[in-house]
């Protein structure tokens, strides 16, 4: 299907509300009463799934069989454009579990945070182990619009320039209809490992509002603000109010006292502010943010947002391929209907050097006989459309993505195929260099996970974010049901290029040959073996050792010093250990034998 016209509506401008100044408390959760937990990542048989083969343009994603799992040694060395599964977790609580699962994550080096619908975990070595969390152990239950404890909806994001974690947690209706939104914020590592947490609680008031309670959040993070959106529903008959629209500086979060904030409650309906934003360098979307709803059956709104300013612009697109915006349905092997908590509202996005993406709902429409995801590509500078490149098939639904921008500006994104000839399973989809042209192949996906029940309740989002530590590299977190429970599923995938990395050791000085070093994993004995092929990620230890008459002089290149050197792989690297001759030993005036 070639690209539609947008029909565009003349832009029309409004002011955001300065809010009240909020002050900050504190909350630390106890870690020696971490429930425990049972982790399990089988290598389970998954089956490759296509969709048709049609005469036209639009076409249905080519799905893969399972990514293939990284190898960790020079023996499976594979082509640079291999996608790898770098690691996969089914999470299993014993302790905390949900009918529904509804993913986030995001982090800090190799300390995450994720959060599934009533619960949370966080990890400490990049999602080898986790200690998991109830929120309600965490934070207090006051004031009142917190008395009855989280329910559901949680979102993070990530700030690399400031070292910051934000978790944002809805928090279940009172008896009297209302509700708040809390905003937490751990710096790094540290507050991550003590589960110690700055926050700030929000109530309709904030934003002068009254008889509303709060639903579905997004949560991003810019150069310089933090952005979150909530739906608004009215008390007295839980009819669609309109939503919120928040900014907040980070450098008045990152001093860790009251901030200010400035607002939007609009009356359109689920707001999402657009996912592959960032706080570093000079990639787009970074000083300028947009925001995107679902108007009706061919028509999206794009809200943008400059840093700099407290104006928004509004940009209706029309004249776009049809939207169902009703009846999901997705008979699963078991009987059940997998689709059923779907609706049309906007779910993710993205945004590079050229464009920016939308992603939300469709059932089934025209000759598309299962529900899909539809995607509409914009021109960045002036929101034409350049495509409408869907996620769907004929034989599978396709519903809920989950997209994130890696270092190199490259996406990638986790996705739920539902009902046909499967049940409810996670799978990556990719577009990047390597990736054929959508337009004449099709999206790229791989398994990740095949779930082996279906049912209604199970979630209705997933989370995808770029690795903070390993920028090239991506984390997701997704929901599939095993085991007779909506379990998320945790992995971190990658190319190739960014997932073998090569590291060389070279040896100088005046006793270059008489030196040695050795690794604690790799194999790396030089100088019979001087390099090796390391998967990201790995925890490198080099060591020099001498024989009597030759001294170390230290490490260039990677590593410095005297010490060990101790790398952790991130990137390509290369390491010079430096050895020189010792002179001869003098004894009381004379050369030693």
């Amino acid at each position: 299907m070639s690209a539609s016209q947008p029909v565009v509506s003349a832009e029309t401008r409004s002011t955001s509300l300065a809010g009240e100044r909020l002050h900050a408390e504190r909350a630390s959760g106890p870690v020696s009463l971490f429930p425990p937990m049972l982790e399990l990542a089988p290598d389970r048989p998954v089956r490759a799934h296509k969709g048709p083969v049609l005469e036209q343009l639009d076409l249905p994603i080519s799905h893969s069989a399972n990514a293939a799992t990284a190898p960790r040694d020079l023996d499976h060395a594979r082509a640079p454009g291999t996608f790898n599964l770098v690691q996969r977790t089914l999470l299993t609580p014993v302790l905390m579990h949900s009918e529904v699962a509804e993913p986030s994550m995001g982090g800090q080096a190799r300390a995450w945070l994720e959060t599934y619908n009533s619960y949370a975990a966080i990890t400490l070595d990049n999602g080898l182990t986790r200690a998991y969390v109830d929120p309600d152990n965490v934070f207090a239950t006051s004031p009142a619009e917190f008395g009855s404890g989280l329910c559901c909806d949680q979102r993070v994001a990530q700030d690399p320039t400031r070292d910051l974690v934000f978790w944002y947690l809805q928090y279940r209706q009172t008896f009297n209809g209302r509700n708040g939104v809390r905003l937490a914020m751990a710096r790094g590592s540290a507050d991550l490992a003590a589960n110690s947490w700055l926050y700030y609680n929000f109530v309709p008031e904030n934003f002068g509002l009254g008889a509303v309670w709060i639903d579905f959040p997004h949560l991003q993070v810019s150069a310089n603000h933090l952005y979150f959106t909530s739906n608004l529903f009215q008390i007295s008959d839980d009819a669609f109010y309109g939503s919120v629209i928040v900014r907040i500086s980070l450098d008045e979060l990152a001093a860790g006292g009251s901030i200010n904030y400035r607002y939007l409650v609009s009356g359109r309906g689920s707001v999402m502010v657009i996912p592959g934003y960032g706080s570093i360098g000079n990639r787009p979307g970074v000083n300028f943010v947009h925001f995107a709803n679902v108007v009706n059956s061919n028509t999206v709104e794009v809200t943008a947002w400059a840093e700099n300013s407290n104006d928004l612009t509004h940009r209706t697109i029309g004249g776009l391929a049809t939207t169902g915006l009703t009846d999901f349905v997705c008979t699963s092997p078991s009987g059940s209907n997998p689709c059923a908590r779907t609706s049309s509202r906007m779910q993710s996005g993205w945004i590079n050097d050229s464009e920016i993406g939308l992603a939300w709902s469709s059932s089934a429409v025209g000759s598309r006989t299962k529900p899909f995801t539809r995607i509409l590509v914009l021109n960045r500078s002036n929101l034409a459309v350049l495509s409408q490149l869907d996620i769907w098939s004929n034989d599978i639904a396709w519903l809920y993505p989950a997209f994130a921008i890696n270092a190199r500006g490259h996406m990638v994104g986790t996705i739920n195929l539902l009902g046909g000839d499967v049940h409810n399973s996670l799978v990556a989809v990719i577009r990047d260099d390597f990736t054929p042209d959508i337009m004449t192949n099709g999206w790229e996906g791989y398994t990740i996970w095949s779930g082996d029940r279906s049912g209604t309740a199970w979630g209705d989002y997933n989370g995808a974010a770029p690795h903070e530590h390993y920028p090239n590299t991506w984390r997701g977190i997704g929901h599939s049901r095993s085991f007779s429970q909506a379990n998320p599923v945790s992995f971190w995938v990658g190319r190739e290029r960014d997932v073998q990395l090569p590291v060389a050791v070279t040896r100088s000085g005046s006793a270059a040959a008489l030196g040695s070093v050795q690794s604690n994993v790799g194999g790396i004995v030089c100088g019979n073996q001087c390099g090796a092929t390391l998967l990201v990620g790995t925890q490198l230890v080099l060591t020099a050792t001498t024989p009597a008459d030759v001294g170390f002089a230290g490490w260039s290149g990677a590593c410095s010093g005297l010490g060990p050197c101790a790398l952790d792989i991130a990137s390509a690297a290369t390491v010079d250990a430096h050895f020189v001759t010792l002179g001869p030993l003098l004894v009381d005036g004379f050369e030693g034998p």
